[in-house]
């Protein structure tokens, strides 16, 4: 089923945005550092609950 942000929260949501886009950061600030539109994945990303 669907998942929301109140499901994982806020913290849960970023680690998981980070990991996906293999990015050590874990605030929004810290991964603008990391960002480069040339290294984003090409496949799909899927949520799987741990």
């Amino acid at each position: 089923g669907a998942v929301t942000l109140a499901d994982i929260g806020v913290p849960g949501a970023l680690a998981q945005i980070a990991d996906s886009l293999g990015y050590s950061a874990r605030t929004v600030a810290d991964m603008l550092d990391e960002f480069d539109p040339r290294h984003l994945p090409g496949a799909p990303w899927v949520y799987r609950p741990g």
